[in-house]
């Protein structure tokens, strides 16, 4: 429905616009004139069609909202995959919002009639946890949640298996009408790219969308003003990627190179960079075998359309640049460790669970779809010191192969150990000793105890005579 309030239409700038559709109804006598177009399935608003005068805002808004058509699926528990199954056979994208409210917020109707042929809107209300967990959500995750259903190859040939992608809040910010079409045309643009570009050549002027080609890039779609001067869509870029998951894991050793791979000014403020932290002595054996749980995490995050249009996996020796872990409060007690900083917004992101795969993958998954936790605000960029590593860590390997005395300094350190070891073997010795004593002093103490009892029972029996009496 489109509301056209004629009170602030003004003649001289839009004059067809007023004498059409406002002309009717003089400011003078009506001061708060509405005219309502109701919804009939077209995508221009038009001054040719009935309208009807409403005299009131909410009026007008209830009366528009009336107007909207079913365009929204009521889900309930267990159609999920059939809902999916729908979309994805009519080529459209599965848009699903779990919402807190019993019918589907108005937002989410103006965002399903805007987008009717490409993407399929379902609303599902006070969902129980255990629908979400089927989906696969972490349970720090509740409504309102809004996610698209992806469609990708199975293992077999001619399988299909439905992959989610989240509405990000750190990206998108806060739910509204604009900021669901912004995501809405991220993940189609993702998923579905050919239809997305057809059908925002076809209907984009309407959503003040359209496609730009400036260097052969047909697959960025770019926002343009809308009514009221808001931006319609965003700044919608489903071509950008920060990493490539077949080469290694970068490591981030100078100022230079932190400045290439996590700039403060990024082609696109929706980066975020993904930073492993970890001992990198060459003497650490696990080094190698860290990474590759980071490079496990990374190639399932790229694959996906979040990941792969945020994400940026890099790594940092964290003995060796302590100063660069302190900005972000970590210490090199705590590695290994992955955090994520997002350049843009100065914020980074802290894994607070145990360096495991599931975890990594986990803590990933839920700071790319906006539900992060352990927030630290930054002040200002981080900045990373130029530091020789192998210099640093250089004088203790050449203190012990240039001491003359080798030989001598490890019979020393054999000898510490070895008396370390009898004083930790007899202070367990007296530990055991002492613990036997206080067992057998507590039982001693129960068996004095019962005998006295026993005693006072033998003390209180009656005598025959008195049983007899009795």
């Amino acid at each position: 429905a489109h509301i056209v309030y004629c009170d602030a239409v003004d003649p001289e700038a839009e004059p067809k616009l007023f004498e059409e559709v406002c002309a009717a109804e003089s400011a003078a006598d009506e001061p708060w004139v509405f005219r309502l177009f109701a919804f009939d399935g077209s995508r221009s608003a038009g001054t040719t069609r009935t309208s009807t005068v409403v005299k009131s805002l909410s009026q007008a808004k209830t009366d528009a909202m009336a107007s909207m058509p079913e365009v929204v699926m009521p889900l309930t528990p267990g159609v999920f995959q059939n809902f999916a199954g729908m979309a994805v056979q009519s080529n459209q994208l599965p848009v699903v919002l779990f919402g807190k409210q019993k019918d589907p917020p108005a937002m989410l109707i103006a965002l399903a009639a805007a987008l009717q042929g490409l993407a399929l809107v379902g609303y599902r209300g006070n969902p129980d946890p255990s629908e979400l967990a089927e989906l696969g959500l972490p349970a720090e995750m509740t409504p309102p949640l809004l996610l698209a259903m992806i469609a990708e190859p199975g293992d077999k040939p001619g399988e299909t298996r439905m992959m989610l992608s989240m509405y990000d809040r750190l990206n998108y910010g806060k739910f509204s009408y604009l900021s669901m079409l912004s995501y809405a045309f991220q993940v189609a643009g993702s998923s579905l790219p050919e239809k997305t570009r057809t059908w925002i050549e076809e209907h984009g002027s309407q959503l003040g969308i359209s496609f730009r080609d400036p260097e052969g890039d047909s697959g960025a779609a770019s926002g343009g003003a809308s009514p009221g001067g808001a931006t319609a869509a965003g700044n919608i870029d489903t071509s950008l990627s920060f990493d490539d998951a077949s080469v290694a894991i970068p490591k981030v050793d100078s100022v230079a190179r932190w400045a290439e791979l996590c700039p403060d000014k990024a082609e696109s403020g929706q980066m975020m960079c993904v930073i492993g932290v970890y001992d990198g002595d060459a003497l650490n054996s696990q080094l190698d075998s860290q990474l590759a749980v980071l490079q496990a995490a990374r190639e399932k995050l790229l694959a996906t359309p979040a990941g792969g249009a945020r994400l940026r996996f890099v790594w940092v020796d964290g003995t060796c640049h302590q100063e660069f872990l302190g900005q972000f409060e970590l210490e090199p007690a705590g590695l290994p460790g992955v955090m994520v900083y997002h350049p843009k917004k100065r914020a980074a992101f802290k894994m607070v669970a145990s360096y495991e795969a599931t975890k990594v993958e986990k803590f990933l998954t839920s700071v790319v779809s906006g539900f992060g936790k352990s927030v630290i605000q930054l002040d200002a960029e981080p900045t990373f010191d130029e530091i020789d590593c192998d210099a640093l860590r250089a004088p203790d390997v050449a203190e012990i192969v240039d001491d003359d005395d080798e030989d001598d300094l490890l019979a020393e350190i054999r000898a510490e150990e070895a008396r370390e070891a009898r004083e930790r073997k007899e202070a367990l010795k007296r530990e055991m000793e002492e613990l036997e004593r206080q067992k057998k002093a507590a039982k001693e103490a129960e068996e004095a105890a019962s005998k006295k009892r026993r005693r006072r029972r033998r003390r209180r029996k009656p005598s025959s005579s008195e049983k007899d009496e009795l």
